[in-house]
């Protein structure tokens, strides 16, 4: 009986055990938000073409988010620890992520280095989290290309179907804004008369005076 090689699926997955660990995150993570997607896409009925794209993207989502460790580690102090902090600021309000990162940015060297890391990252250091995103980003489509998978996972394939999805919300916003718009005209005015706007909305609506000249 021939022996069956590693099935790409089985690699990915495998790959986003290593993934779970470098974000500071519970094994299965990726495995976990994969198993979620899969059902919004069943209760979609996403083809399978789809299905495929959803799967690999939720497991290659955070493959190279190590990509950048040792630029993260300088700024960050412990990169893992950040990342895996990370997440939790997806229930914080402004002041509590900013409290966050500042506390990152103090957290380790001199107090010289601290307080550089906190002046320059305001332009510097977002440029380089730019940069960081940019080459996640382009070695994931690289290595969805390497491997085989269908345009749908890589950055060109994702960046169509992202510009769709914008170009079908404008659409659909500015259609059923202009409905809304004009059902509520039927029924109340949105404008007032031209007699009403010579003679000043000031005394019409509000029947007094708000300035004289």
């Amino acid at each position: 009986m021939a022996q069956e090689g590693v099935r790409i699926a089985e690699l990915v997955a495998t790959m986003s055990y290593a993934a779970d660990l470098g974000l500071g995150q519970p094994m299965e993570h990726c495995l976990r938000q994969t198993v979620i997607a899969m059902r919004l896409a069943d209760l979609a009925e996403a083809d399978a073409g789809d299905r495929e794209a959803t799967y690999y993207l939720g497991m290659l989502v955070n493959t190279y988010c190590h990509a950048d460790a040792s630029e993260q580690a300088q700024w960050f102090g412990d990169d893992i620890s950040f990342k895996g902090d990370g997440f939790e600021m997806l229930a914080m309000g402004p002041a509590q992520m900013a409290g966050l990162l500042l506390r990152a940015l103090g957290s380790h060297g001199s107090a010289k280095d601290r307080v550089r890391r906190m002046a320059t990252f305001p332009v510097a250091g977002q440029r380089e989290v730019h940069t960081w995103l940019t080459t996640h980003t382009r070695l994931s489509s690289e290595f969805a290309d390497r491997i085989g998978l269908g345009d749908g996972v890589t950055i060109m394939g994702q960046l169509g179907t992202q510009l769709i999805g914008a170009v079908a919300t404008l659409v659909w916003c500015a259609v059923a804004t202009w409905v809304i718009l004009k059902g509520v005209n039927l029924v109340l005015p949105l404008r007032v008369s031209a007699e009403q706007e010579n003679e000043g909305l000031d005394l019409v609506l509000h029947e007094e005076r708000g300035y004289s000249l």
